[in-house]
C-alpha cells in the first residue's frame, strides 16, 4: 500500500495538536504505511508539521482522521495534494 493524502475539512478539537492556532489552520493529513501499521501525519496550511499518531490498521487511522479532522473515508487519495 502507498501513502494516502487528504485535505482537512474541519479540525474538531478532539486533540490539541492541530488547528489550535488560528494563524496556522489545519490543512492536510497523510497516512503512511510501515511494516507494523499506519502513521497519521497532520500538517498546517503553512506546511508545518502538527503531529502524528500510530495505528495498527488503516481503518483505525482513517477513523482517527474522521474524528479529529472530519476527513471522510472517500476523501483519501493516492495523489499528493
Amino acid at each position: 500500500m502507498s501513502q494516502l493524502f487528504a485535505k482537512v475539512r474541519l479540525a474538531t478539537g478532539v486533540t490539541r495538536d492541530l488547528g489550535d492556532d488560528e494563524n496556522e489552520p489545519a490543512a492536510r493529513a497523510e497516512i503512511f504505511p510501515d511494516e507494523w501499521g499506519f502513521f497519521l501525519f497532520r500538517y498546517t496550511a503553512y506546511e508545518k508539521f502538527a503531529g502524528d499518531s500510530w495505528h495498527e490498521t488503516l481503518a483505525e487511522a482513517k477513523a482517527q482522521a474522521l474524528a479529529e479532522l472530519s476527513i471522510l473515508p472517500d476523501d483519501w487519495s493516492a495523489q499528493r495534494l
